[in-house]
Order: C-alpha cells, then sequence, then structure tokens
C-alpha cells in the first residue's frame, strides 16, 4: 500500500494504490452504521480450508473476513 522513493538522502512514503480501498471501506463503514437493524435471530457462519502452501491466502481471506465483521471461532494459530 506504501510506494517509497528516494531523492539523494531524503525518503518519502505515500499511500500507492489504497485510496479507492479506504474510500470503499469509509462508505461501508458510513451507511453500515447508519442504518442499524434490529438482529433477526439468524447467524452467518463461513467456513473454508486452504492447503499450508496457501497460507499467504488464508490470512488475507481472514482479514477480508474481519473486515466484514465476522469473527474466528477459535484461536486461529
Amino acid at each position: 500500500m506504501l510506494e517509497g522513493s528516494r531523492r539523494g538522502r531524503h525518503s518519502s512514503y505515500r499511500l500507492a494504490h489504497a485510496a479507492a480501498s479506504l474510500a470503499i471501506g469509509g462508505h461501508w463503514i458510513l451507511t453500515a452504521t447508519a442504518t442499524a437493524r434490529p438482529w433477526d435471530g439468524q447467524w452467518a457462519l463461513v467456513a473454508f480450508t486452504l492447503p499450508q502452501e496457501h497460507s499467504a491466502q488464508r490470512r488475507a481471506l481472514r482479514g477480508q473476513l474481519r473486515w466484514l465483521g465476522f469473527a474466528p471461532l477459535h484461536d486461529p494459530k
């Protein structure tokens, strides 16, 4: 998400491709919290399995699920 650049002894960083993601996330936060509905008694459960060699994808999926409001039922190690 950060893009670094250097000119002589000076380094700087800027948000490269994060602006669109942050805008989408901010919009989701505003709309999701503005129209809070009472719980309908339904649960949503997401189960997935990925092989050990796909650990990067597993971490990314867990991060996306957390962003959507899901939480692990156990401590994933």
